[in-house]
């Protein structure tokens, strides 16, 4: 077979994938725990603050025989990344040892409760033996039957340290594979599996019910900063010191698209909503925008006052929250390319960042100088959004099919700006305490009952005494998560 002959068969195939990366359907079981997230997802606002959950990993050093200043900084560089599932039930956590431990929130809490019960029955096998020692003293008839019952409470006591040992074992697992310190982690969207990145140069593949490893990927030539999964599909990406940010699919072992442009290191990358874009920062100061499909740069970001440390797409896909090491977060128009909003407040890194889900009117972030701050953002105008509003204040039908117009309008506005074809976006900022509104335009003003907000104002700031925040994230039903390890504090350095 001719070269000629080759390349006119495998044209077709070219052209395929050139069109489009094809997203496989949500199988039923992920289209229920869709819909139930959906029926079950409470509204957060401004004026209506989310609490917030946190994980913190105690004895996350792997070193052994330290103390004081030593031992704080084995604890601080032990724990290297974090992840959360979708409905909060596993949680994992990377080290920098290579290791990857993988907790089953649920078994740890019924663990909790049979602890609990173990504690209750000891105490009352100390009552029981207090009484059959008492009754045997006065040679009452009661002394056998006691000593019956102290016999069978010791019976259940050690079927119950069995089952404690037995959940221990299942709750938490160490996954070994990789070959350098953990540096990114993340669950696919049905939960079933765990992609992590490592300094090794791979990324690997892990199976949540196996408890395994399954594949690992090999195409970065350095190490491995970022990995982060589709939102829709078996996709993921992956970034390095290499300069590339690489598009994997779990059916193959080499990369289906590699993204090349930026100057320096790729530390961070993320999914648009839609999945036919991806986001990667790099060291270079600049944030690009690709398409997934053609592989090109559809966006340049270059606005950066230092290196980028974390990535946050708005739900409706309009903006783009860039944490970086600064401690300040830049917001972008994503249709215009431009900056529209700096959301000042750490001082430090800000190493993880979540918006909430529906409206996307919160924007939380976390980092290194111990604080999760909660940002008010603009309500995202997608079009189920603005239909939900819509009938809610309709009183009539002429005024139901003049809100018609304006909600295909709107849907047709916003389906347009995801796909990034439009420049419009919404390109002003109000002023609030913590942000500095960059451009012209004004942003929308909040109104609930009597109480006014502005978006991009910080509306509350939540302090650790000693574990930094290194992830973020608002569940589908606007749970907030977040964690980090506890590290020893110099004295005078706590908040």
């Amino acid at each position: 077979m001719s070269t000629t002959d080759v390349k006119g068969r495998c044209a077709p195939l070219m052209l395929m994938l050139l069109l489009q990366i094809p997203l496989l359907p949500p199988h039923d079981k992920l289209r229920k725990a869709t819909q139930d997230d959906l029926d079950a997802r409470v509204n957060v606002s401004p004026l209506d603050l989310p609490s917030c959950c946190f994980f913190t990993i105690l004895n996350s050093s792997s070193g052994s025989g330290r103390n004081g200043q030593a031992a704080a900084a084995a604890a601080a560089a032990g724990l290297t990344a974090m992840t959360t599932s979708r409905d909060a039930k596993l949680l994992a956590a990377g080290f920098a040892d290579s290791s990857i431990k993988l907790y089953n929130m649920a078994l740890l809490g019924k663990q909790r409760g049979r602890l609990k019960d173990k504690l209750e029955r000891r105490a009352g096998r100390e009552e029981r033996e207090a009484a059959a020692a008492a009754a045997k003293r006065q040679k009452g008839g009661g002394g056998q039957q006691q000593q019956q019952d102290v016999m069978d409470v010791d019976m259940e006591e050690e079927e119950l340290q069995d089952e404690l040992e037995d959940m221990s074992s299942q709750a938490v697992t160490r996954l070994a594979g990789h070959a350098g310190s953990i540096t990114g982690l993340d669950f696919s969207v049905d939960q079933h599996l765990l992609f992590s990145s490592s300094t090794d140069g791979t990324v690997r593949l892990w199976s949540t019910e196996l408890r395994r490893g399954l594949a690992a990927f090999r195409g970065h030539v350095y190490p491995v900063w970022d990995v982060a999964a589709c939102p829709h599909g078996t996709y993921l990406l992956s970034g390095g010191s290499d300069r590339t940010a690489r598009l994997w699919s779990t059916e193959y072992a080499r990369p289906l698209r590699i993204f090349p442009g930026h100057q320096s290191d790729v530390d961070v990358v993320g999914w648009h909503p839609n999945s036919h874009y991806a986001a990667s920062g790099s060291s270079d100061r600049t944030v690009r925008l690709w398409d997934v499909a053609s592989g090109s740069c559809v966006r340049l970001l270059t606005a950066q006052t230092s290196c980028p440390t974390s990535l946050a797409f708005s739900p409706d896909g309009r903006q783009l929250a860039v944490g970086t090491e600064e401690g300040i977060v830049a917001v972008y128009d994503i249709g215009s390319a431009r900056r529209i909003a700096l959301l000042e407040g750490h001082h430090g890194a800000v190493w993880s960042m979540s918006y909430s889900q529906g409206c996307g009117s919160l924007l939380a972030t976390g980092g290194a100088d111990r604080t999760l701050r909660l940002y008010s953002m603009p309500r995202c105008e997608n079009a189920l959004q603005v239909l939900a509003d819509e009938l809610a204040v309709v009183g009539s039908s002429s005024s139901d099919a003049q809100h018609a117009g304006s909600t295909a309008a709107a849907g047709a506005a916003a389906a347009e700006t995801a796909k990034g074809t439009t420049g419009t976006g919404t390109p002003g900022g109000v002023s609030g305490s913590s942000a500095r509104p960059v451009g012209t335009g004004g942003a929308a003003t909040g109104h609930v009952g009597h109480h006014t907000w502005q978006p991009y104002q910080q509306l509350r700031t939540l302090s650790t005494r000693a574990t930094p925040v290194v992830h973020v994230t608002f569940t589908p039903r606007n749970l907030l998560l977040a964690g980090g390890p506890w590290t020893l504090l110099a004295p005078g350095k706590g908040h």
